[in-house]
């Protein structure tokens, strides 16, 4: 072969390899994990920091996203992982937040539980706790699709809590659904709920709950659009619940999305 064809030849193996690239590997990914399970003054919980841990290594290690990952964190951890995680999520092609652990509703919203809080009276959650709010400003900036998944209100972590109808004519245990045209992103947003509004998720028995294990297992399988894969997550859920957890998926998004494409 003489020197004149080797720039064509060494052009042209760049080519195919560009063209050979997973979509996924030229996305921009970013995740905010969080587990807590160590509370200090509410019922403690198994296997949210489990939790975490498996689906931050998966998404980091097999599906190329950044990870920012807290487990058993106070409110100041919390705060300080979203101002991080909405800086890095600015532009961003797709965006996750995980949540595992205690949560409640107060006033028709969402409200995710540090480990270090305590309250007398339930309007003290809209201080001592995470609005989801937050969470969804740190979505605000994002260029493609958001995935918002809450594997929480596993149970009545306070007695107050528990023995009051927090919002009016409605029972206190559970979360509320939220609105997908106030927090989607340029693409769309999915946000899937571990147990339906109002209803409490399993913790569970073995390393995960089941939840998080349905997750876990789906998240493997190359070539599934997101839609159809939560509601594989689903279906398993309710299948290993004997239907006592049945998962609720909300989605608005343009188009078809894949975390793991097929192929190549």
């Amino acid at each position: 072969m003489t020197n004149y064809w080797k720039p064509f030849l060494v052009l042209a193996s760049l080519a195919l390899a560009v063209a050979f690239v997973s979509p996924a590997a030229a996305e921009r990914r970013v995740a905010l994990i969080v587990g807590n399970a160590d509370y200090k003054y509410v019922s403690r919980l198994k296997n949210p920091v489990n939790d975490a841990k498996d689906i931050a290594e998966m998404l980091d290690k097999e599906l190329a996203f950044e990870v920012i990952s807290v487990v058993d964190a106070r409110k100041d951890q919390i705060d300080g992982a979203l101002a991080d995680f909405s800086r890095k999520a600015a532009g961003a092609d797709v965006v996750l937040f995980y949540y595992a652990g205690h949560a409640v509703r107060h006033n028709g919203k969402n409200f995710l539980l540090p480990i270090d809080i305590a309250v007398k009276e339930i309007a003290e959650v809209e201080s001592k706790a995470v609005d989801m709010d937050r969470v969804r400003l740190a979505l605000a900036k994002t260029a493609g699709v958001d995935i918002i998944i809450l594997d929480a209100c596993r149970n009545s972590p306070f007695d107050i809590v528990a023995s009051r109808v927090v919002d009016e004519g409605t029972p206190s245990r559970g979360l509320e659904r939220m609105n997908l045209t106030a927090i989607s992103g340029a693409k769309g947003i999915l946000v899937a709920y571990a147990a339906a509004p109002h209803l409490v998720a399993l913790d569970g028995a073995g390393r995960n709950s089941p939840f998080a294990q349905a997750l876990i297992r789906n998240l493997k399988a190359p070539g599934i659009e997101i839609r159809h894969l939560f509601n594989l997550v689903s279906d398993d859920v309710a299948r290993a619940t004997n239907g006592k957890q049945s998962p609720e998926i909300g989605s608005r998004i343009y188009g078809e999305y894949y975390l793991r494409p097929s192929g190549r």
